[in-house]
């Protein structure tokens, strides 16, 4: 016959179980640590010595969620975050898988994304030449000033 903890930290053989994650010690008790996956209780793992209900996580790379039971799901274009794929995507790529990036809250291929001279406003450019042109420009009319006060 198998015993079932009271919730109380006794075990009897006609109470359901109620240990908080943990099985019975085999004779009266809950146990109050783990192991092993078999010191606690169905839908419970042993992590760090702990009792822990089994949840959803990451899988390796951020872009598959792992379901207590092991089954592995992709994220499609998004990344999972807290045991979940994420649904949407912010301003920023880091909702988004490796070659996709976010566009109007959606994660799209990189070579999908509009480009700034699509009828908004936009700079092509890197920031560094548009301090370059700013600062020879600088230059040039510091330069007139002089050449005018002479």
């Amino acid at each position: 016959m198998i015993s079932r903890c009271d919730g109380a930290g006794a075990c009897k053989s006609e109470i359901p179980s109620a240990c908080n994650g943990y099985a019975c010690d085999g004779t009266t008790r809950c146990r109050t640590s783990c192991t092993a996956e078999s010191d606690c209780a169905a839908g419970y793992s042993c992590e760090a010595s702990k009792c822990t209900p089994k949840a959803a996580k990451c899988g390796e790379g951020g872009s598959t969620v792992i379901t207590p039971d092991g089954k592995e799901t992709p994220c499609g274009n998004y990344r999972c975050r807290g045991g979940a794929c994420v649904e949407t995507c912010t301003v920023t790529a880091d909702d988004c898988v490796g070659g996709y990036l976010c566009d109007n809250g959606k994660c799209v291929p990189a070579s999908a994304a509009p480009t700034a001279d699509e009828g908004g406003c936009g700079f092509t450019g890197q920031p560094a030449d548009a301090r370059g042109l700013f600062a020879i420009l600088g230059l040039v009319l510091v330069t007139a000033r002089r050449r005018l006060r002479t």
